[in-house]
């Protein structure tokens, strides 16, 4: 486009919005900590795959005590207060008792999951899929203040972006069924 302004149009827009994230909700006071982000050093899917790492090196014999340092390490979450550290410092990662449940939970999944695997368990009928990435991140979205109302797709608008000849018929709201109607009638 940069090459051919004069003739080149870029649009740019998604099919989907996903999540329905919500900044400030009530189960934080409605109060914001986007700075706990910072708490977060990979991402799911590369935490995933180090935790995948875990269960072939660990095998059966793998135990929650055996995730906390890639929990702690990837997250920042506290699974106990640091007397070293003052209470304000370490209150905001130091885990509930809810929040270590629902860890929890996910890793008791987890290993069910790896377990049956590996036993080519036909008759294992929960959720087949790796649950311990998607609990942590919930336990880091909530301790930031940032909310979903799914895990997958909303009907919430997407943003429609346009560089270029003809980029001016792109803002506002747009039906995305007449995007393509609209660079259709460049053409024309």
């Amino acid at each position: 486009q940069d090459r051919h302004p004069a003739e080149t149009l870029v649009v740019v827009t998604g099919d989907h919005e996903t999540g329905g994230m919500s900044m400030g909700f009530a189960g934080t006071g409605y109060a914001l900590f986007m700075d706990r982000l910072a708490n977060q050093t990979m991402s799911v899917g590369r935490f995933e795959k180090l935790a995948g790492e875990i269960y072939k090196e660990k095998g059966t014999a793998i135990t929650f005590d055996d995730l906390k340092p890639l929990i702690s390490g990837a997250f920042g979450f506290r699974f106990e207060k640091d007397p070293a550290l003052e209470d304000k410092e370490q209150s905001a990662m130091l885990l509930t008792k809810d929040e270590l449940a629902d860890i929890r939970k996910a890793f008791d999944h987890d290993f069910e999951f790896y377990k049956s695997k590996v036993e080519e368990n036909s008759a294992y009928d929960g959720e087949k899929r790796y649950l311990l990435g998607g609990a942590c991140r919930l336990v880091m979205s909530h301790k930031c203040g940032i909310g979903w109302s799914s895990g997958a797709h909303t009907a919430m608008p997407v943003l429609t972006t346009a560089k270029g000849k003809g980029a001016e018929g792109f803002s506002g709201f747009i039906e995305n069924t007449d995007i393509s109607k609209k660079i259709k009638a460049l053409y024309e």
